[in-house]
């Protein structure tokens, strides 16, 4: 699997993980609907929402995992 296909897989994990409901997305990572929009389109979701979704109690999957070609990570 390439890292495209990594990233889009984790941002599936990651709505199923919110019910399927990009709106619940949103609101729990508290951004608007068309930031979860726009990860969509773009097919993966951005490094610094990574590492604030990888903190999110209901969220089982690394910040790693979402962004495979992120490789130095700094604070939020």
């Amino acid at each position: 699997m390439n890292i495209q296909e990594q990233q889009k897989s984790a941002l599936g994990i990651l709505w199923r993980t919110f019910e399927f409901n990009k709106s619940m997305l949103a609101k729990e990572l508290g951004v608007s609907r068309q930031t979860v929009n726009n990860w969509f389109s773009r097919g993966r979701i951005s490094a610094t929402y990574a590492i604030i979704a990888s903190e999110h109690k209901k969220v089982k999957i690394t910040k790693e995992e979402m962004r495979p070609d992120v490789k130095e990570w700094f604070g939020v």
